[in-house]
């Protein structure tokens, strides 16, 4: 079987060694030499790029995808790779808006009542949100809405004080900033697979 793997990262590399059996193809951003060692043919490109990925799919005669880093899936990769006929183990855009946006997770999850949502208020301008920090009583998390690569959330009580909060709040221009409260415990992540 020819499979597609798109990204580069250490979860990419430990999705290439598992599919071991299979001959893989992957385009990435940058060269992972691991991942390099296991496939059959690379391509060092932007991940992003909707048409050149399904080209490089195409000239691999690729039987599905995976998709593993956030930004292919908000780009609309898996949307275009599934019209061309390619599956993708991965979410159309629309859906892996649940993940790229936090806003709209937090609205969807008030909406429909999903219990373990933190509570929450979208600034729509920095300003907007120092105000709120400085005014809220307790620590909160300060998070862009899109995606930051695990490394866009500053949270008070560990990471920074209000005054760095403010601060950092403030350098978060042309985008919606979501501030949360911060809640104590063990973070994990569980991934649910589904047939489409």
């Amino acid at each position: 079987m020819k499979i597609l793997v798109i990204g580069g990262g250490g979860r990419e590399h430990a999705i290439v060694s598992a599919l071991k059996n299979a001959d893989v193809y992957c385009i990435m951003a940058k060269k992972n030499p691991g991942i390099i060692k296991s496939v059959k043919k690379y391509l060092i490109h932007t991940e992003t790029d909707a048409d050149a990925v399904v080209a490089f799919a195409k000239e691999c005669g690729v039987e599905f995808a995976v998709i593993g880093p956030e930004a292919p899936l908000q780009a609309g990769v898996s949307d275009a790779l599934n019209e061309a006929g390619i599956p993708v183990v991965g979410p159309r855009k629309a859906a892996a808006r649940i993940e790229t946006d936090k806003g709209f997770c937090r609205d969807l999850m008030k909406k429909y009542q999903i219990p373990g949502s933190p509570a929450y208020k979208i600034c729509k301008t920095p300003d907007e949100a120092v105000s709120y920090i400085r005014e809220y009583k307790g620590d909160l998390a300060v998070k862009p809405t899109g995606l930051t690569g695990g490394k866009g959330v500053k949270v008070m009580g560990e990471q920074v004080d209000r005054e760095g909060a403010a601060r950092y709040a403030s350098t978060l221009k042309d985008q919606n900033i979501i501030l949360e409260e911060r809640l104590l415990g063990e973070e994990f992540t569980l991934m649910a697979f589904t047939d489409g």
